[in-house]
Formats: structure tokens, sequence, C-alpha cells
């Protein structure tokens, strides 16, 4: 994950992400992507709402536009209840929701989710349940998913990947992707 998100180079080979050259199109790949972390990167000193408002800025979204973004995720994270909160205050569960918020501020083509099952909070079902709420926020979000893989070669390793696409005709395909 480390090579496909920039972070490292390749010893050897070549990978395109988004069609973009991972080792020559650096700056490129990273506008396409959005990266989840196994744990949430939320700046606890912030509320939720200036977490997200935060990323809004990073993506050098104008106001209105970012206020709407932020306000929308937060209804569709079920976080608009405590936006205005300290996310010191907030759950493990609100945090992951927030981190995952926050990689979807940027609108990226792919996203990235590490330890998948520490994101979905796995339940008893095998996650069946989590994944379908993912699936449900990302579709709210105008990310239609048209594919999904899971796979577990053991207990402690999950890949997903989901491939889709924008609801809105201008916006290119979204996949997500984990280790």
């Amino acid at each position: 994950m480390n090579v496909l998100t920039t972070l490292l180079t390749m010893d050897s080979g070549t990978a395109r992400i988004a069609g973009y050259d991972v080792a020559t199109e650096t700056k490129k790949v990273r506008s396409a992507i959005g990266v989840t972390g196994q744990f949430a990167s939320v700046d606890e000193l912030l509320s939720g709402r200036e977490n997200l408002q935060l990323m809004a800025d990073l993506h050098h979204l104008g106001g209105n536009e970012s206020k709407k973004i932020v306000e929308r995720l937060l209804a569709r994270f079920d976080l608009a209840e405590s936006a205005d909160k300290l996310s010191s205050t907030y759950s493990d569960g609100m945090r992951r929701k927030l981190d995952l918020a926050m990689t979807l501020v940027g609108r990226p083509r792919i996203i990235f989710l590490d330890e998948p099952n520490m994101i979905l909070r796995v339940p008893s079902d095998g996650g069946a349940k989590s994944l379908r709420t993912l699936l449900a926020r990302l579709d709210e979000h105008a990310i239609d998913v048209e594919e999904f893989t899971v796979q577990m070669p053991d207990l402690d390793d999950v890949f997903l990947a989901l491939t889709g696409h924008s609801s809105s005709p201008a916006e290119s395909k979204t996949q997500v992707i984990t280790p």
C-alpha cells in the first residue's frame, strides 16, 4: 500500500493508479486517491466539523462548497449531533467514521482502506452489515459501487476492493482498495 500511495518508491517494475504512473506522476496519483489508515487520524483538539473543514481547506474547496460537503458528510456518517464536540470525546467508532468522512472530502477516485476490519468494526455477522453500511454511505456520497471483492487469506488479513463510479457524469470511476 505504501508504494501505491506514493509513500515509498518502488525497487523495480511499474504501477499505475487512476491511469498515473506511481513513480513519475506522484502528485497526480495523490490528487486521485484517498487513504484511511488502520488508526483514525483525526485531530483530537478539533471538533468533528473542524476536522472536516480542515480537509476541505487543504483541498482548496471554496467556502460555500466546503460548508455543503462538511454538512453532508456529517449527516451521512451520523455525526451531525456531535459535530461541534471535540473529537477527543468521540467513541472509537465515531472517530473511525469521521476519519473515513475526512477521506471523502476531496472526492477521491480511489480510496485505500488499511485494515478495513478496524474501519468497519466487523460484527459477529462477519462484517456483512458493516460492509453494506459502508456501501450505502459511499452511494450517498454519489459513488455508485458496481463490484466489490472481499478476500481473507487468513484471520489477520482482509482485502477489500470496491469498483464503481460517481453518480455525477462529470466525475470518473471510484475504487476502494485495501491491502
